[in-house]
C-alpha cells in the first residue's frame, strides 16, 4: 500500500510505525529500513516500567 501511494506523487511523504525491544537484530532493523527507502526516524519509548515487566535481555545504548 506504501508503494501505491509513493507512485501516484512524489511530493507526498509516507510514515510506517514498527514496535521495537521484541528482540529484533540491528541487521533485521536496517534491512527494513533500506526496503521502506526511510529518510528519517523518530524513536519514542512506548513502554512503562512496572516491577512486573519481563526482565531486559539485552540493553543496546543509543550510540
Amino acid at each position: 500500500m506504501l508503494q501505491q501511494v509513493k507512485d501516484k506523487t512524489q511530493d507526498m511523504f509516507t510514515k510506517s510505525g514498527l514496535m521495537l525491544g521484541l528482540g529484533e537484530q540491528e541487521e533485521e532493523l536496517t534491512r527494513l529500513w533500506r526496503i521502506l527507502g526511510v529518510r528519517g526516524l523518530t524513536f519514542c519509548l512506548g513502554t512503562v516500567l512496572v516491577k512486573d515487566n519481563t526482565d531486559v535481555n539485552r540493553y543496546v545504548t543509543p550510540e
